[in-house]
C-alpha cells in the first residue's frame, strides 16, 4: 500500500486498484473508513478484492448480495446495546453454493483485531441460526433433537470469511 496526501491505494497482487480520494483535511479514521465503507460496498469492487484475496476470479458482481448490517441486541435488563457488525459483509452465491464474505478496514494496528473478528463473526453465526429458528418456529416443523437444537439436522450455515484491509503505515 502507498499513502499519498489525496489519495491511497490498495496494491492487489501486481495491479494497483485505486480505493476513493481522501482530502487532506479529511484524516480523521471515521471519515475514511466511511469513505471506504461506501466505496467497497459497490459489489464489483467488492468482488475484485475477494478474488485478489483468493487468487482467481471466482466472485463477479452479479452473484453478490448484500446483507443487512444494522441492528441492536436486547438486553435482559431492559437496555439496548450495538450489535457487532462487519463494515461491509454480503453473501456470494458460487455454483449454487452461498458463502459469507464480510470486509474490514483497519486503518491503526489493533491487536484486539483477532478477538473482534471473531466477535463479528459468531455475530454473523447467531443470525444466521436466528433465521433458521424464526423459520422452523413459524412452520412447526421441528421434532426431538431439532426442536431442542431450534434447528434441522439438514439446515446449512453458510461459511462466514472475514478480510482485514490494513492501511496504516505501520508494519
Amino acid at each position: 500500500m502507498k499513502a499519498h496526501q489525496n489519495k491511497f491505494c490498495f496494491c492487489l497482487k501486481s495491479q494497483k486498484v485505486a480505493y476513493g480520494i481522501i482530502r487532506s483535511e479529511q484524516r480523521a479514521m471515521g471519515i475514511k473508513d466511511n469513505y471506504w465503507k461506501k466505496y467497497i460496498s459497490k459489489e464489483e469492487r467488492f468482488a475484485d478484492l475477494v478474488n485478489g484475496y483468493v487468487g482467481m476470479t471466482t466472485i463477479t458482481g452479479e452473484n453478490l448480495e448484500s446483507l443487512d448490517n444494522e441492528g441492536f441486541i436486547k438486553m435482559n435488563s431492559g437496555e439496548t446495546k450495538k450489535q457487532l457488525v462487519h463494515d461491509v459483509i454480503k453473501k456470494a452465491s458460487i455454483s449454487g453454493l452461498y458463502s459469507i464474505w464480510a470486509i474490514e478496514n483497519q486503518e491503526n494496528i489493533n491487536y484486539k483485531m483477532i478477538f473482534r473478528n471473531i466477535g463479528y463473526t459468531l455475530e454473523s453465526y447467531e443470525r444466521q441460526l436466528e433465521e433458521l429458528g424464526n423459520h422452523h418456529k413459524k412452520n412447526k416443523d421441528l421434532r426431538g433433537d431439532e426442536y431442542i437444537s431450534g434447528i434441522k439436522k439438514d439446515d446449512i450455515v453458510y461459511p462466514v470469511i472475514v478480510i482485514v484491509v490494513y492501511f496504516g503505515e505501520k508494519i
